[in-house]
């Protein structure tokens, strides 16, 4: 058996470090990524984080229901999009203090509705459909009395 000669070794050694250095040095940033399956962690979210650090989207889940909410910048919800066990859905828009200015919304028990707000939070106008298939307009006023009704 021949004898291994110490300049071979240690060119050999410092390849194979070479090699090891080069596949720690990627990217971490990815331009897409594949998957079949996304579980939620026992916390109940997953939060997308934009290059500055900022929460832009959270995905939860609790007993059988799924929200997904869409942040601004500032971390303030803009668009919410649920859907509970019982097949009730909803998606909620929001303007830049917090308040709900539109909501489209459907249950199993009362039909569809879409409500659109006022910046105070008070329901201005609501269009509705029963289970039934009955439908209404309704005005409100600034107090959320309800001024007008079209049935």
């Amino acid at each position: 058996m021949k004898k291994l000669d110490p300049r071979s070794v240690i060119i050999g050694f410092l390849v194979a470090v070479i090699g090891f250095m080069s596949i720690g040095a990627t990217n971490t940033t990815f331009d897409s990524i594949t998957v079949g399956d996304i579980n939620i962690p026992k916390r109940g979210w997953i939060n997308f984080i934009d290059k500055k650090g900022n929460r832009i989207m959270a995905v939860t889940t609790s007993n059988g229901s799924g929200v997904i909410d869409i942040l601004n910048s500032t971390g303030q919800k803009t668009i919410s999009l649920s859907h509970t066990i019982a097949d009730d859905g909803a998606i909620d828009l929001y303007n830049s203090s917090g308040q709900n200015t539109i909501n489209i919304s459907h249950t199993t028990a009362h039909g569809g509705a879409i409500g659109l707000y006022n910046n105070s939070g008070q329901e201005t106008i609501s269009l509705s459909h029963t289970t039934t298939h009955d439908g209404a307009i309704s005005l409100y006023n600034s107090s959320g009395q309800n001024t007008a009704l079209i049935p």
